[in-house]
């Protein structure tokens, strides 16, 4: 079978409950996991809660911080931290060979006995990464996931889910051993750190029989040239901080830069106000003097035509006078002939 782009929850649940359903089962049992909510920061400075996943310790096999898994389905993002802190760090990509997986995923993953990223180590990592993408579309969190490796997640999955079967029956087979050694009278004794160190070496190596049942499952392993294509928005995703600080002192960060932000945008807000009484005063000033020259221009309009008026009436009063005189003249004139020609 190809391997696909993208998968979902049916291609998983039809695919293991048809060739493989009692081992499917075993790895369906969510009890069999731990999800709690952990805090992370971003690149932006911003804490962010989400679930994540255990999955087993950064740097020693047993004893070290605690590994918790987190994928947005088309990435898969590892963080460390100690109980004692409320914000966890990012594993960076080159480190991620110092991941040691634990518990389930222990077995899923196989033999984690040498250093750096073998070939061994890295198909555990894979087949591990398909199960946390498994599990986060078991319990709802996640819709699909995408092939970002261009590997077979099913036969990924199978390969997990027979590991986990073949474990849990060794792990029977001791448990009925104890059982019939009580009853009979056997008294039990403590392990030797040697047959402990064989037992934790049998369970974190997948077993023959699992090895021969699985020959017809292949797992490729090209290079990863599709994960920068479905990568997680840059605004959630997590960076890698050299030192870890709590979470106070991230949000109290936070809370600082707010504030600053806050007093910035007050400030332009008030030099803006400033701005625009300084312009609104000025436009009054303006419009003021404007109503105080109209007010002039009108009161020298109303002189204008005050003596226009008396102009006016004076020259109807010369109009006047001059009307009587040429009547005066012609009076005196029609006389004049009069007695002229009374004295002819």
């Amino acid at each position: 079978m190809a391997p696909r782009k993208q998968y979902n929850l049916d291609d998983f649940t039809r695919y293991g409950q048809t060739y493989f359903p009692d081992a499917f089962a075993i790895i369906s049992d969510i009890s069999a996991y731990k999800f709690d909510k952990k805090t992370y920061v971003n690149e932006s400075q911003e804490p962010h809660q989400v679930e994540m996943l255990k999955v087993g310790f950064y740097h020693r096999r047993a004893g070290g911080p605690s590994v918790w898994a987190y994928t947005t389905g088309s990435a898969m993002y590892y963080f460390w931290g100690n109980r004692s802190e409320e914000v966890l760090s990012l594993v960076p990509e080159e480190n991620r060979s110092r991941i040691y997986y634990d518990g389930q995923f222990g077995t899923m993953a196989g033999r984690q006995d040498t250093k750096g990223i073998t070939p061994t180590r890295k198909l555990g990592q894979v087949i591990v990464e398909t199960v946390v993408n498994f599990l986060y579309l078991l319990t709802g969190q996640l819709d699909f996931v995408f092939n970002t490796q261009n590997t077979d997640m099913l036969g990924n999955l199978k390969h997990a889910s027979m590991n986990l079967k073949a474990n849990l029956a060794d792990d029977n087979k001791d448990t009925k051993y104890a059982v019939l050694a009580q009853s009979h009278g056997i008294g039990t004794r403590q392990a030797t750190p040697e047959e402990q160190g064989e037992r934790h070496e049998r369970i974190a190596r997948p077993s023959r029989r699992v090895a021969q049942r699985e020959d017809d499952v292949e797992i490729v392993f090209p290079k990863r040239t599709l994960v920068d294509a479905y990568r997680a928005d840059p605004g959630d995703r997590p960076y890698h901080r050299s030192k870890r600080t709590s979470l106070l002192e991230h949000v109290v960060k936070y809370e600082s830069q707010i504030d600053t932000e806050l007093e910035q945008a007050k400030q332009a807000y008030q030099h803006d106000v400033a701005t625009l009484q300084a312009k609104l005063a000025d436009q009054e000033q303006r419009r003021r003097s404007a109503k105080e020259l109209t007010k002039n221009w009108r009161l020298k309009c109303g002189e204008r035509a005050s003596e226009a008026a008396d102009w006016k009436r004076k020259y109807e009063r010369l109009q006047e006078k001059f009307a009587k005189s040429k009547e005066r003249n012609r009076r005196v004139k029609g006389k004049a002939s009069i007695k002229k020609e009374e004295d002819d």
